[in-house]
């Protein structure tokens, strides 16, 4: 036995009486094995015969595959902890473009061993975004996890990550209060929630008809919520409206600076009109 050079038939490797053999573990290499026969007064046969076998060990697979999403550059970053095979030569990324599967018959880019970072290019393209990183050794063979994979939502154009939001609202009405003003009241629930909201945003249409969801009229602390039955109840009241006209609202709950988008609305008629005077007052005395 030995790597690609002559067996030496001089040494046996083992002795055996059966017609099988197993080797203890070997390094990666290609190895030649020869079998001869021996009798019983220890005369061997002179045969030459062998196989060859090559044994190739795929390296480990990286661990901790991770990714961040610069908003600005819109480029995804990959990181990841190098494979503890000893003879790692490079990496290999893979991708989905942003649908279906990842493609492991294309390879997007090659990253030289010890090197444990990637950084793509812009993303222009709205989806999820599934990367793959499999080692490669220094005989070219390459491990082939499917299960090493970091998966990015981006949305909206441009592209950006999606945040963490949190619940919309429920419950939203509206009622017209003395002096033209509007009173807005909702609930908040937070079960499943996934971000806890620190703030409300009001948006409103000033008399035109639609929502202006790019300028709030006002903002309501979370903090401010009343507990009841368990829920936040929460209440707004505008300023002075302009008198019997219509008004449209809308509330959006807000963590940080990201937002949700629930288009849910209440409609209500300022109104600073008085009623009329009663009329025809009169009284009598009651013993």
């Amino acid at each position: 036995m030995g790597g690609s050079g002559t067996i030496d038939y001089g040494t046996p490797l083992a002795n055996t009486t059966a017609t099988s053999y197993k080797t203890d573990a070997l390094d990666d290499g290609t190895y030649k094995f020869g079998v001869r026969a021996v009798d019983s007064a220890g005369n061997e046969d002179t045969n030459t015969t062998f196989i060859t076998v090559t044994i190739a060990t795929y390296p480990l697979a990286v661990t901790d595959l991770a990714y961040t999403f610069n908003n600005t550059t819109k480029k995804v970053t990959l990181t990841w902890t190098a494979s503890t095979s000893s003879d790692i030569a490079n990496y290999r990324i893979y991708s989905n473009s942003g649908s279906g599967y990842i493609s492991y018959d294309t390879i997007v880019a090659t990253v030289a061993h010890p090197t444990a970072t990637w950084t793509s290019g812009a993303i222009t393209t709205a989806g999820t975004w599934n990367y793959g990183v499999r080692a490669v050794d220094s005989g070219g063979l390459e491990e082939l996890n499917s299960d090493v994979v970091a998966s990015i939502e981006l949305v909206g154009s441009p592209v950006s990550t999606q945040a963490d939001l949190p619940n919309a609202p429920t419950g939203l009405e509206a009622l017209a209060v003395s002096g033209a003003k509007i009173q807005l009241t909702w609930v908040y629930n937070d079960i499943n929630e996934a971000a806890t909201p620190d703030t409300f945003s009001i948006y409103y249409d000033n008399g035109g008809g639609v929502v202006d969801y790019n300028n709030a009229l006002d903002t309501v602390l979370y903090s401010t919520g009343i507990t009841l039955n368990r829920y936040l109840t929460f209440t707004f009241t505008s300023g002075a409206l302009t008198n019997g006209t219509t008004y449209i609202f809308g509330v959006r709950a807000k963590d940080g600076s990201d937002e949700e988008a629930n288009e849910v609305t209440v409609t209500a008629d300022a109104d600073s009109t008085a009623p009329n005077a009663p009329t025809a007052l009169a009284g009598e005395t009651t013993y």
